[in-house]
């Protein structure tokens, strides 16, 4: 999933859980994250079901 090199921000936690559920295969997310703060709050959103 890409939100685009130079996005102004990530995809959403939501997009995410959606697509992993559709999809259980490697699910490689970029675009918008910038540092290990937001990567971090991204995974920890997504694995809260």
């Amino acid at each position: 999933m890409e939100a685009g090199s130079g996005a102004k921000s990530s995809v959403t936690p939501e997009m995410v859980k959606t697509v992993r559920k559709a999809f259980n295969g490697f699910l490689i997310v970029g675009g918008g994250i910038r540092d290990v703060k937001t990567a971090t709050s991204l995974v920890k959103q997504v694995l809260m079901h």
